[in-house]
Formats: structure tokens, C-alpha cells, sequence
């Protein structure tokens, strides 16, 4: 069984989820490989969609007069008409054409947008298809999730209407497209849809690597970090702790009301963060899954603060590490934090539980411990690598079969 899984780039939280799971299918010794559009890293078995000269073409006309020019005027549209960028269903792409997506016998989508162009692709493609979701963005016309469309401008929700006709059309031409979430939200919300509601729809959690995020000596990875031994410390990770969506402003809101003695805020992420009146160190970008675990372990307790997500790989790396999470009830969120048990969670966008749920977990060593042990439980039970590919395996050999 060869198995082709396509996503637009080889970095950031979908690429993680997709390259783990590649990985935990090599180890079953099924032949999987995968394919980007832009690819940043050297891993074995992920492969550029383009060759080398047509990648040099493309930087030099990114490079050209003309397409800066028309980088500035989209950044002065979007000063004057603030609002989030959309992903159009078409593209330039032929992913069909390859000849690695002509080899497989499944081909398996993953976060796809700017890369897929859906009327090339569905109106030709008579191989199995499982399309696994990281954001809304298949299910939406083109943004990514419900809160990027409040506050849309007149002209964006003309386009997000045409961009949904122009997915509708090209779907219809297919029956041979099994829909994954990760989440139980993500399940829900797709089958709810009008775009992928009518295919075989599954939830299949992600899986995280138990032997790299795993519980580690905290004075150790407090000695790796230079952070301070006596201290309670808070972590705080977002690839881009500026994105409004990921709720950092509610954590610095909350962490207004609690008494922080004693207690340190640490981040991690791209992005520069506003000045705060209280404890705070910043740890730069951390790439190395090594040093993540880490931070996980050098921490008492993560905060998810986002205001709508899926499954985020944070959360599953803190509770494999041992960190208790405290977080929003949102998304798939509840799927990991189970409230007392692995964490604690607050209503969304509030931030006085948010920091009553704070609070009382610092105030309250025994209970942080009892949740990290049981956190670390529920990975090993519901969210390895190993897990995560045998159901894939078995939703491959279902579709195979029945193609």
C-alpha cells in the first residue's frame, strides 16, 4: 500500500501532525511519503511538489518589482479595510500531474490551502482520498475559521460566497473522499457542513511522540532554560504569539487578577509581545522537539487561551510531559484538558475563571502532580503515534477495499 500524504508546507502545528503520523506509518512498514510545496527541512521521504529549477523561477518573480508592488498595495488595502486573508480554491497547481501522487493508492490530503486547486483535482482524481482536517478552512470558503469571518468587509463576504459555489461544484464530482477530524468539535462541525457533510466522515485524534515529550527532572530543564528553581512557572507557546486568535491578551488580563508572587510567566513563540507589569521571560522560537519537552517539564502549568482550535499539538505535548493544562472550553480542547482530571478549564472568553482556574492550581501543588500523572496517563492510552496509525491503517485497508 503506497500512500502519499500532501500538505502545503513541511512546518507549523498541521505539517507536525501530518510528518507524525508518516513517521508512525513508516515504523507499521506501510510505503508513505510525502509531499509539499514549499519544503524548509532535510526529513527523509518528504518531497518538493516542484523541481528545483521551477522553485528558483518562482523566488525570482517573488522577488520582482511587480510582485512587491502588489504586496504593498494588499498591505495598504488591509490598513485601510482591516480584515483576515482568504485562501482561494484555485490555484496553479496541478497535484495530479506528479508522479508520486500518480504512484500511490491513496492519496491523502492534509492542510492544503494555496496549494489544492479543487477543480483540477476533484474533477479527475479516481484514486481513494482521506482528507484529514487542521482548521476549518475545507469546510469554509476561504478562511480558516468562524472567528477570522466577524467583522467581515462587504467585498469579503462576496468572496467568501464564491468561494464556497466554486468548492460545492467541485465536490459534487466526487463519492471517493473520506473525511478525518481530529477533534470532536472538527467531527461535528463537518458533518454539519454543506461541503463535506455527505462523505464518510471519522474522528481520529493526533498522536504525539512519547518518547521525546515525556516527564523529565524539573530542576534540570529549569538549570537548560536559566529559570529560577523556586519559582512557579506558567508556559505560554503560540507560533505566532501576536494572533489574536490564540488569546494571548486574555492571559495577560487574567493574570492581572491572581496573586503572581513567587510566579513567572514564560513564552514561547515568534512574534513581539507588549511590555506587562508583571514576571515575565521570553524563550525565543523553539524548533527542537528536545527542547520543547523541556520547557513542558520545566513548567507547573500550560495555558491554552485560544479562542477557537482544533486539536493543538501543545496541548498534547504538555500533558505527555506531565504538565497539568489550564485553558478556554473550546474546540477540541475538551477532547485532552478533562476538567479535574488533566487540567482545568473556563468558559470562553472568561477571563475571571480563567483566573480562578489559575490560581488555584498554583495554590495547589499535590493536584498539579496528581493531574500531570493522570495527563501523561491519557496519552499513553488515547494520543500515541502508534495509535493514531493503527486507526489510519484500518481506515486504509476499509476504503481500499470497498473502492
Amino acid at each position: 500500500m503506497k500512500v502519499l500524504h500532501i500538505n502545503t508546507f513541511d512546518t507549523g502545528g498541521a505539517a507536525k501532525s501530518c510528518l507524525r503520523l508518516h513517521q508512525g506509518l513508516l515504523e507499521q512498514n506501510i510505503d508513505s511519503k510525502v509531499m509539499v510545496l514549499y519544503k524548509y527541512s532535510h526529513l527523509e521521504q518528504v518531497y518538493d511538489f516542484l523541481p528545483d529549477y521551477q522553485q528558483t523561477l518562482f523566488k525570482r518573480i517573488e522577488g520582482s518589482f511587480l510582485y512587491r508592488r502588489n504586496k504593498v498595495i494588499k498591505s495598504l488595502k488591509n490598513k485601510i479595510y482591516p480584515g483576515k486573508v482568504q485562501s482561494s480554491p484555485h490555484t496553479i497547481y496541478n497535484i495530479l500531474k506528479h508522479p508520486l501522487t500518480q504512484q500511490a493508492d491513496i492519496i491523502h490530503l492534509h492542510w492544503v490551502a494555496r496549494f489544492l486547486d479543487y477543480d483540477s483535482f476533484f474533477s479527475v482524481v479516481n484514486k481513494p482520498v482521506v482528507w484529514t482536517l487542521h482548521d476549518m478552512n475545507p469546510i469554509l470558503g476561504g478562511y480558516h475559521y468562524e472567528t477570522d469571518m466577524l467583522g467581515m468587509r462587504p467585498y469579503d463576504e462576496l468572496e467568501e460566497v464564491k468561494n464556497i459555489k466554486i468548492k460545492k461544484k467541485a465536490l459534487q464530482k466526487v463519492s471517493n473522499v473520506s473525511v478525518v477530524s481530529p477533534s470532536y468539535w472538527l467531527y461535528q462541525k463537518s458533518l454539519q457542513s454543506a461541503l463535506l457533510g455527505n462523505f464518510s466522515n471519522y474522528y481520529i485524534p493526533y498522536g504525539v511522540d512519547t518518547n521525546k515529550f515525556k516527564p523529565a527532572d524539573k530542576k534540570k530543564a529549569r538549570e537548560y532554560f536559566s529559570l529560577p528553581q523556586e519559582n512557579k512557572i506558567l508556559l505560554f507557546i503560540a507560533d505566532s504569539l501576536t494572533d489574536p486568535r490564540k488569546g494571548y491578551s486574555y492571559l495577560v488580563e487574567a493574570l492581572k487578577q491572581i496573586d503572581l508572587r513567587d510566579t513567572l510567566l514564560c513564552t514561547i513563540g515568534k512574534g513581539n509581545i507588549p511590555p506587562v507589569d508583571f514576571p515575565l521571560k521570553h524563550l525565543g522560537y523553539i524548533a527542537s522537539e528536545n527542547e520543547l519537552s523541556l520547557a513542558f517539564a520545566a513548567a507547573d502549568i500550560f495555558i491554552t487561551t485560544s479562542i477557537e482550535d482544533n486539536l493543538p499539538n501543545t496541548v498534547l505535548e504538555s500533558l505527555a510531559c506531565g504538565t497539568p493544562v489550564v485553558g478556554f472550553r473550546i474546540g477540541g480542547i475538551p477532547d485532552m484538558v478533562i476538567e479535574g482530571e488533566t487540567g482545568l478549564l473556563a468558559s470562553p472568553k472568561n477571563i475571571s475563571e480563567l483566573a480562578e482556574r489559575m490560581q488555584w492550581l498554583l495554590k495547589n501543588a499535590k493536584e498539579r502532580n496528581e493531574m500531570g500523572k493522570k495527563g501523561r496517563k491519557l496519552v499513553e492510552e488515547k494520543f500515541t503515534i502508534s495509535t493514531q496509525a493503527d486507526q489510519y491503517r484500518n481506515l486504509y485497508n476499509l476504503i481500499t477495499v470497498h473502492k
